[in-house]
Formats: C-alpha cells, structure tokens, sequence
C-alpha cells in the first residue's frame, strides 16, 4: 500500500479544505465554506479508512 502523502485523493481532500478555509478568510465564514470544508475532511478521512484499492 503506498503512503498517504502519495495519495491524490487525499491531497484533493487538503487542498479542499485550504480552498474553504482561504474564502472563509477572504469573503466571511458562511455555511458554503463550512460545507465544503466537511467534504474535504469526508474524503480525507474515508481515504485512510480504505483498505484495499480500487479495481475496474
């Protein structure tokens, strides 16, 4: 199993988060930026939860 730092899903997940994080800052925390945060930190977590990878 590679490392999580070799994980896109998970650098997806961060850079989510950073995106939310970065216009709660700029445009006033509000419920949009709150949501997407949640995604972010959803995907992260379900990524290190997973086990076995993806096959077709």
């Amino acid at each position: 199993m590679k490392s999580w730092y070799e994980s896109k899903t998970i650098w997806l997940g961060v850079a989510t988060i950073a995106t939310a994080l970065v216009s709660a800052l700029v445009g006033g925390a509000g419920w949009q930026e709150a949501v997407i945060a949640a995604i972010g930190a959803a995907n992260v977590y379900l990524r290190t939860q997973t086990e076995k990878p993806l096959t077709k």
